[in-house]
């Protein structure tokens, strides 16, 4: 394998690839399946290699968000749980699909937009720096794409699936966009957190710092709301209904330390993010589990049998696993 092919992934991985240097690699992982192999072996090395850095700087955000969060107090039952059980290992997987190169064609044939994009599988969590030194944190089962021209410019554009919380860097002649199906958001600089998984009815911006502009639009009309720390823009999906409403926004971003944090919430709620925290499936066939609301937090280091346990302090449910399959009854 060529030196240089090896100089230009790297200097891909670090973030320090100019735009032809770019497209020469784009067109050696085309013709090359060696140069392809030699890339994924590369990304999973820097995986493991920035492991801990990861672990230090997803410990560092905990910390920062206890010191900014107070301890909630719910009218429903509250799951016991522990707030200071920091540690576990943050899973950084990368995939076929995670860190690779991704070819669109646009209408003129001649012209070709190459689009990076990481995806996440179930049961993982990874964080993408941009270009602009802008960084991203991805849940699990959420994908993030952008094009290789990156704030090249006079946008900062991003495409998201799932869902990801966001600390832009500022660049006032530059904003930045997020777009999720109909949900656009802009800003010019803040933190943010954005949830709008297909599979969920309800899409939702929680603005943490700073001021972004929200819009909904179905390509013939369109509704924009403001948002202040805060506060929360929660689109459904289904009747195309947009409110916003008080949140604490720093609530909404606990999942990048690893924690999973819920509020007055349906287990059905509960059980799509253990899904998508464990890789596993829950299938509910308990009438009395599905009217009931939960709030509490569990830390990195429970385990899905653990968190169950705790649901059920009334001790009214029973479940089965079969491989990745959780089946939860009602006791007799």
């Amino acid at each position: 394998m060529p030196k240089e092919i090896k100089q230009l992934i790297a200097d891909y991985l670090s973030g320090n690839i100019g735009q032809a240097d770019a497209a020469e690699l784009v067109r050696v992982l085309r013709e090359d399946e060696k140069a392809e192999q030699l890339f994924r072996n590369m990304a999973e090395a820097r995986a493991l290699s920035s492991s801990v850095k990861f672990e230090e700087e997803k410990d560092r955000n905990f910390e920062k968000l206890l010191t900014k969060i107070e301890p909630y107090q719910s009218k429903k039952r509250i799951i016991p749980f522990s707030l200071y059980k920091v540690a576990a290992v943050l899973l950084l997987l990368i995939t076929s699909n995670s860190l690779l190169y991704k070819f669109l064609q646009s209408g003129n044939d001649k012209e070709e937009v190459v689009y990076y994009e990481t995806s996440v599988p179930y049961g993982s969590l990874s964080k993408v720096v941009l270009p602009d030194n802008t960084c991203v944190w991805l849940n699990a089962g959420s994908s993030l794409k952008y094009a290789q021209d990156f704030g090249k410019n006079k946008k900062r554009e991003v495409y998201l699936k799932g869902e990801a919380y966001f600390k832009v860097s500022k660049d006032a002649n530059r904003p930045f966009f997020v777009h999720s199906g109909k949900l656009n958001v802009r800003v010019l600089g803040t933190t943010f957190n954005v949830r709008a998984y297909s599979n969920e009815q309800v899409a939702k911006v929680g603005l943490i710092e700073g001021k972004v502009n929200v819009e909904v639009s179905d390509g013939q009309k369109s509704k924009q709301m403001v948002l202040n720390p805060n506060e929360q823009v929660a689109y459904n999906k289904a009747t195309s209904e947009i409110c916003k409403n008080e949140i604490n926004a720093e609530k909404s971003s606990w999942w990048i330390t690893g924690k999973l944090c819920f509020i007055d919430d349906s287990f059905a709620t509960i059980a799509t993010a253990l899904e998508r925290k464990y890789d596993v499936r829950i299938a509910n066939g308990s009438d009395k589990l599905k009217n009931e609301r939960f709030s509490g937090s569990f830390d990195v280091n429970c385990n899905i049998d653990e968190i169950l346990s705790d649901i059920d302090v009334d001790h009214k449910y029973t479940w089965t696993r079969v491989r990745n399959v959780i089946t939860i009854k009602d006791k007799n």
